[in-house]
């Protein structure tokens, strides 16, 4: 049976908010893949430092269930931390983790905040997944109005689910699907990308000679895939038409490579924009961009966890990774919108253009 390890807690602070469902925890579990290895272990450790970095006395008590990062060893985990009488579980964190959790406990036996997308009876659920970042933006693209929408996917497990959460939430908003731009062959395909565009801004401007007062709408571009991928899109793709994407920690750092990003539009974490703190180690400040949205997701899960005496629909809390709301049982992240300048990204305004 899997043995808990003390870990590090936070004093709870006074919430002026109403009162939820549930009572502030004594005790929380932490269900992470410490041990496991290569990125998931450091993702993991950057979690659970974020979760003790205030390093303030307990009120609560934590506990950390180390998992290797297999489905068997997460649910014997969590299986033994509810059997401890934990007041409150946080993890597992991995999504076929979550997945085989959700199916062989449908009911938590005590709340349980899990950190991927899910439904079931007592969890919440609060996550940096790719889909839900996907599908904010299909919302806020929406909302600037941008025009018609062209998603470029990449051929991988990870652009076609950004490709499904954008395309859902677009037609949801707008009432029409956006249209779909697969890249399969890059040596041509890019090209083909460049000259469809092109004709698109073509046939553009001829209606524009017969309605001369009409508002220029450029194609707005999403790049479903990691980020090469889209800094591709951005090299190949029009400079009149804006370029979006999700955040890069799925498709590596960032480097000498963020120079050929310009103009490029992402979604990114507050704590990754934010300027390092004035006491902040070189560790810290080399840390890999994963890393670092891992240790602010784990900074605002334990604080959202202790302080679920406050948790009803629609409470609000502002933390590292974002703003959450509680919406339908799950922390809705709102992040910022940020623009690649002279490679580095420059946060951007609640109310933007995009024009290039």
């Amino acid at each position: 049976m899997a043995k808990p390890s003390p870990a590090p807690g936070f004093r709870a602070a006074p919430d002026a908010q109403e009162p939820g469902g549930f009572g502030a925890p004594d005790t929380v579990a932490l269900i992470l893949p410490t041990d496991g290895g290569g990125v998931l272990g450091r993702t993991a450790r950057a979690f659970y430092e974020g979760c003790a970095a205030d390093g303030r006395e307990n009120e609560a008590r934590f506990l950390l269930y180390a998992t290797s990062g297999g489905a068997d060893s997460a649910i014997a985990s969590y299986i033994a931390a509810a059997e401890s009488g934990a007041d409150l579980i946080v993890g597992p964190v991995l999504r076929g983790n979550v997945a085989a959790l959700l199916a062989r406990v449908p009911q938590a036996p005590a709340p349980t905040l899990l950190l991927q997308p899910g439904v079931g009876g007592n969890y919440f659920f609060l996550t940096l997944e790719a889909g839900r970042e996907a599908a904010e933006l299909a919302e806020l693209m929406r909302a600037a109005d941008v025009g018609d929408v062209l998603v470029a996917t990449q051929e991988s497990e990870l652009g076609a689910r950004q490709l499904r959460a954008f395309g859902e939430r677009w037609r949801n908003l707008s009432g029409r699907a956006a249209g779909v731009f697969r890249v399969r062959n890059p040596e041509k395909d890019w090209q083909r990308l460049f000259e469809k565009l092109k004709e698109e801004a073509e046939e553009e401007a001829n209606k524009e000679k017969e309605e001369e007062k009409k508002e220029e709408k450029r194609t707005a571009v999403f790049a479903a895939g990691g980020a090469a991928f889209a800094r591709k899109v951005r090299h190949f793709a029009p400079a009149r038409n804006p370029v979006f994407a999700g955040s890069f920690s799925y498709g590596g750092g960032e480097g000498a490579s963020a120079a050929f990003s310009d103009n490029l539009y992402v979604m990114e974490t507050p704590h990754l924009l934010a300027p390092p703190e004035e006491n902040a180690s070189a560790e810290e400040e080399s840390r890999p961009a994963l890393a670092r949205r891992f240790f602010a997701l784990g900074a605002d899960a334990c604080a959202v966890a202790l302080r679920a005496a406050a948790w009803k629909e629609g409470w609000e809390f502002s933390g590292l990774s974002g703003d959450l709301q509680l919406i339908g049982g799950e922390f809705r992240r709102r992040g910022v919108l940020a623009r690649y300048q002279g490679g580095r990204l420059q946060p951007l305004p609640a109310a933007v253009s995009f024009a290039p």
